[in-house]
């Protein structure tokens, strides 16, 4: 698995254990601080003559799963900030069908992708080159006719409705193509299935040096946590060793 696409790295920011994550990272500074003068070990009286000894601590080291969380916290607000829209709300064809779109909608998700540099400090029209051309080549965009260039002088993207079909047009190395996608067969559902995965194919591989950060990110918050398993397995084990041992000395005395 490509972890560095945006559609793969989508998983890891749906699961629950993402809030038990978010919620570590915020709770754990304010507990510790709370409780920063309490000594490492509590006597509690239970009756007059009798008392506990409480271990006052975790079996983990509560700073390693912490600094865990605090670069998986870092790893998804990167990836709300960064990662396409369109890719977040459908990671998959079966998942845009199911929505139940229209086959003519999907040409408009192409325009929203071409526009998007009117929104976004970090997104620039002339890094859709390589999809505009793929449309291009696959023969789904035409170069539009002279008398039929719908582009006003300062747009670079626009949508018009035409019959059964809405039409995207688009510039591209100076000249006006258009694209559409249908309601009616026969061709109606190949075009969108063909337009559709041109866009996220694009999309998925938007912003690479961001995409690597939250990959590593990811992983070495994944590494820490490990290492508090180990903690953790190691801790019970030490425990039931412990245990034996005692009930041995207990049994042979």
């Amino acid at each position: 698995m490509n972890l560095g696409h945006w559609q793969f790295l989508t998983g890891f920011f749906k699961f629950s254990f993402v809030k038990l994550f978010i919620s570590w990272f915020a709770i754990v500074p304010v507990v510790v601080y709370l409780l920063r003068e309490l000594p490492d070990v509590v006597v509690v009286s239970t009756a007059p003559d009798v008392s506990i000894s409480l271990q006052v601590g975790l079996p983990f080291s509560w700073i390693i799963l912490w600094a865990a969380s605090l670069l998986f916290a870092l790893s998804a607000t990167l990836f709300a900030i960064f990662c396409p829209s369109f890719i977040k709300r459908h990671d998959t064809y079966e998942k845009y069908k199911v929505l139940g779109h229209s086959p003519r909608w999907v040409v408009w998700e192409v325009h929203y992708a071409l526009t998007s540099d009117k929104k976004s400090w970090f997104w620039k029209y002339e890094n859709t080159k390589s999809m505009r051309k793929r449309f291009v080549d696959k023969g789904l965009a035409e170069e539009a006719d002279p008398s039929d260039d719908k582009l006003s002088q300062n747009q670079n993207s626009a949508v018009f409705p035409e019959g059964d079909r809405s039409i995207v047009y688009f510039r591209h190395e100076g000249k006006v193509y258009r694209m559409y996608s249908k309601q009616a067969p026969p061709d109606g559902d190949e075009r969108e299935n063909d337009i559709f995965w041109e866009l996220f194919g694009y999309l998925a591989k938007t912003h690479p040096i961001i995409r690597g950060a939250i990959k590593w990110l990811i992983i070495f918050s994944f590494f820490l946590v490990a290492i508090v398993v180990i903690e953790n397995i190691w801790f019970a084990v030490e425990y039931i060793t412990q245990w034996e041992t005692d009930a041995m000395n207990i049994t042979q005395a």
